[in-house]
């Protein structure tokens, strides 16, 4: 059958759709960050200092093969925002779009994106933001985008004084499109 979204259409991590016949979206699909994702797809976690538990350096990235390769990634995409005190920025969540026909997106959007670093408090450093998740579209036949397709990684909280520091943002996520003809269109996965 045909899948036609033309609202908005907030999913949780992990999802799979799939379609016999042609998906087109004219709507947005939000796809809620994954809170419980861990490191994500990512190489390793942030690395704590030895002191207070801050965070001393970012996660490493999953390799570019790897991420190449990714069709079925499961619920954990993009990793957490770690924090200290605060609640962590839930990493960009997953989605997977499979159809026998065409995918298209047009004036829509896909949005799988970090969420943003809780903010400072005084003697604390604020959250960093949550990497971005995973977009795979693939179809038999043909993906052609003129919407947006976004897993960016959420932006790191604001210095608020100089008792309250800034953190990091999150890593960029990844958006597959397998098919044997592609229209990217507005593709974002940068970092936060």
């Amino acid at each position: 059958t045909d899948l036609t979204i033309t609202g908005t259409l907030t999913v949780p991590s992990g999802l799979i759709l799939r379609a016999t016949g042609n998906v087109t979206i004219s709507g947005n699909i939000v796809v809620a960050p994954n809170q419980g994702a861990g490191q994500g797809i990512g190489g390793s976690l942030a690395a704590t200092d030895a002191v207070g538990g801050n965070i001393a350096a970012g996660g490493a990235a999953a390799s570019s093969l790897r991420a190449r390769l990714l069709v079925n990634p499961g619920p954990a995409g993009g990793g957490v925002g770690p924090a200290t005190g605060i609640p962590v920025a839930g990493g960009g969540g997953t989605i997977v779009i499979l159809a026998a026909g065409s995918i298209t997106i047009s004036g829509g959007s896909i949005h799988a994106d970090g969420a943003n670093g809780g903010p400072a408090t005084p003697n604390s450093i604020g959250g960093g933001g949550g990497g971005g998740g995973i977009i795979v579209l693939a179809s038999q036949t043909s993906i052609s985008n003129s919407g947006t397709l976004s897993a960016v990684g959420g932006t790191g909280a604001n210095a608020v004084s100089s008792s309250a520091g800034a953190s990091g943002g999150g890593g960029g996520g990844v958006i597959n499109l397998l098919a044997p003809s592609i229209t990217p269109g507005t593709t974002t996965a940068a970092g936060g």
